[in-house]
């Protein structure tokens, strides 16, 4: 008998150790997880006003639109660097220069830009590559087809303009929305120029204004006379029209420009904690060529780094 009761309070110590190591565990867990909890709540609440504040930045941002010309030096951009310096807000043009999927082959294979973009002066092997791969989200892929100089002259981002109806982009999109009617493709496809020839070095913008098809009268010099000036400061869209000596709906103008479509936000909302964020500038309907109707945040990413 005395053996069945030490038995069974052996028994019962063996439970109360078992229970008790559970109750244990489930406090260490219970801790763990407020711990866990404590912690997300408090990356969410940072998260939470990091947006904030880049919402509070597009705001600011908005007065731009009624700019002639968008530049480095803009009054509205270098006050809103520093209104926002104690988070190293940088504000970076990311659509202005050559986006292939954006041109035409007749572009790709024009004797002055074929010339300046790909290696061995040919752009077949990369048109082959684009007809199989498909649309680009990113440049990268097309480093082993471009000239080292011409690199920084391209980019990822951009607006289909309405006269490159024979681009690979063009083609896309309309196969994809099932029309090539431009008002119902409207604002991806619309009549903003590709670049802003205020934000890209001067020498990317010779090849267009040599090119042959558009005829501009002297295109040495007046590819000289257009980089000393902008060498010299910013243009608007009517200074381009004179120094270049062509109306205002030239050809050349689905090219050039003086106003920026895309724009890449970076700031460190903290130690550690940075923000980036992709704004587009969405075209007026109906209005002038550089008529912006508003900006608009498409993308955001937060990243921390130690």
């Amino acid at each position: 008998m005395k053996r069945e009761e030490g038995a069974a309070e052996l028994g019962a110590v063996i439970i109360l150790l078992f229970i008790s190591s559970m109750f244990a565990g489930s406090v260490l867990f219970f801790q763990a997880n407020m711990t866990y909890f404590i912690r997300n709540s408090h990356e969410q609440e940072e998260k939470i006003k990091a947006e904030n504040l880049l919402k509070e930045i597009v705001r600011s941002f908005q007065p731009l639109k009624d700019y002639e010309y968008d530049a480095v030096d803009n009054p509205l951009l270098s006050n809103l660097q520093n209104k926002y310096a104690d988070y190293d807000l940088a504000i970076m043009d990311i659509s202005s220069g050559y986006h292939l999927d954006f041109l035409s082959d007749s572009d790709l294979n024009d004797t002055k830009l074929k010339e300046f973009l790909f290696r061995g002066r040919n752009p077949s092997e990369f048109i082959a590559w684009r007809n199989s791969h498909g649309l680009s989200t990113s440049k990268t892929a097309w480093r082993s087809f471009l000239r080292d100089e011409a690199w920084d002259a391209c980019v990822s981002y951009g607006w289909i303009h309405a006269a490159q109806t024979g681009s690979f982009a063009f083609n896309v999109a309309s196969a994809s929305y099932k029309t090539s009617d431009l008002k119902s493709l409207f604002p991806l496809v619309n009549e903003m120029p590709l670049m802003n020839v205020n934000m890209v070095s001067p020498d990317i913008i010779t090849p267009l204004i040599m090119r042959p098809a558009f005829e501009i009268k002297k295109p040495s010099e007046k590819a000289e006379t257009l980089k000393n000036k902008l060498l010299q400061g910013q243009v608007i869209l009517s200074d381009l029209s004179s120094y270049l000596e062509i109306p205002k709906n030239h050809a050349l103008f689905t090219y050039l420009g003086t106003k920026t479509a895309f724009w890449k936000f970076i700031f460190r909302y903290k130690s550690g904690m940075y923000v980036e964020a992709v704004i587009v500038a969405i075209p007026k309907k109906d209005g002038g060529i550089q008529e912006i109707e508003k900006y608009v945040l498409i993308d955001r990413n937060i990243r921390y780094e130690p």
